[in-house]
């Protein structure tokens, strides 16, 4: 299973969205973005297939009947502004350095990984419960003394649970690979800088050598 976001960017400004674009085609390869200049294009398109939405202020404030039900996907491009925290909606401080910048996108991709798993992890849950359920109903009994009903049902909440482990084991795995090869790109740069020393030195070398098997 190959988890390939697709992320919009919806910026009037040529060089800020050809910037933002650059950087996240480093740090999250495994992704498709596509740029827009104003939110008509952007419907015009294929508007609810992104995994992301990174805006510019002025157009989340003109347009937010549209973004704020879509809030967790949403990022807006503007000053750290208190105006935009209060609201709930990830900011992007786009006058960060870009060392900054680039973890602070990371740590949304960490999010939007959270968001997936934790639909998959409350039906294991509430499968895992459906089965104690019919193991509490059958409780002392033996073997041949369970309904075949019941065994079924517990068949059925068996398969269900290892069919979403799988799930989520893949989308893990899948994350785990790119975010590797992420924090990689991100090292390279620091190490182009002079600014990877110590211990962020020795991890990035133990990478190298992992991502070359």
């Amino acid at each position: 299973m190959n988890y390939k976001p697709e992320i919009a960017i919806i910026e009037p400004n040529t060089l800020c969205s050809l910037g933002l674009k650059s950087i996240l085609e480093e740090i999250i390869p495994m992704a498709t973005i596509r740029t827009f200049h104003n939110f008509n294009e952007l419907m015009d398109d294929t508007p609810d297939m992104y995994a992301h939405y990174f805006i510019s202020a002025q157009i989340y404030v003109e347009h937010n009947a549209f973004f704020l039900p879509r809030k967790r996907k949403t990022i807006v491009l503007a000053s750290d502004s208190p105006q935009f925290q209060l609201s709930g909606v990830p900011v992007l401080n786009i006058y960060e350095s870009e060392e900054k910048l680039v973890k602070n996108i990371l740590a949304d991709e960490q999010k939007e990984m959270a968001a997936k798993l934790e639909p998959i992890d409350f039906e294991i849950k509430e499968n895992e419960g459906k089965k104690t359920e019919i193991d509490e109903l059958n409780k002392g009994k033996k073997e041949d003394e369970i309904p075949q009903v019941d065994k079924d049902r517990k068949k059925e909440y068996d398969d269900k649970i290892n069919g979403l482990r799988k799930q989520k084991q893949e989308l893990l795995q899948e994350y785990g690979k790119g975010n590797q090869v992420v924090g990689q790109l991100i090292d390279l740069a620091l190490l182009a800088n002079g600014l990877l020393k110590g211990e962020a030195l020795n991890k990035f070398v133990k990478r190298s050598v992992e991502l070359i098997k």
